[in-house]
């Protein structure tokens, strides 16, 4: 990692530059430290936006930022969570993520009592899941964000329409 970061800082123009930064944010993420990975491929992406590693540098950053929000949700860490979701999440990858990973950014929502948010991302998972069981309990825990902001309608609208799309479903008890 030394050569790497005395390269990248030495010698900023050269083409190795970019190699360097990649390759350190590789070693920080293999060594699980997450957010310093991430600041060495957001640093290749700034400053080489056009480089010859910009896809490399893109899917090592999904990975890595995916890495820490499952580092912060296991610590409890909600806050930490949507910060690296709002911050990095969107604007280097889009909407370009895991759905483990958008359960995740949801239940941090919901911890954080940011009803509306948590509803938006239950909302995603409930249209990008294929597996019934996942989309009744996005569709589920999405009327449970409308009950908690109060909105009622929108609620009971959700919880009438889960017994004909989900009759089988282990979650039917709980609607």
């Amino acid at each position: 990692l030394t050569a790497y970061n005395e390269v990248a800082s030495r010698y900023p123009l050269h083409p190795l530059a970019e190699v360097a930064l990649v390759r350190r944010g590789e070693g920080l993420k293999a060594a699980k430290k997450y957010e310093e990975a991430a600041v060495s491929f957001k640093e290749a992406l700034n400053r080489y936006p056009h480089g010859f590693l910009k896809i490399e540098a893109l899917a090592a950053l999904g990975e890595t930022l995916e890495g820490l929000i499952r580092q912060y949700y296991d610590q409890g860490k909600y806050d930490q969570l949507i910060r690296v979701y709002r911050n990095d999440v969107l604007p280097y990858l889009g909407v370009v993520v895991s759905q483990d990973t958008l359960w995740r950014v949801a239940e941090g929502y919901e911890k954080l009592e940011l009803w509306e948010k948590a509803g938006e991302i239950y909302g995603r998972l409930a249209v990008l899941c294929r597996e019934p069981e996942q989309k009744a309990l996005a569709t589920l825990r999405l009327s449970n964000t409308y009950l908690a902001r109060g909105d009622y309608p929108a609620a009971l609208e959700q919880l009438q329409q889960f017994p004909p799309r989900f009759p089988k479903s282990r979650y039917f008890s709980r609607a």
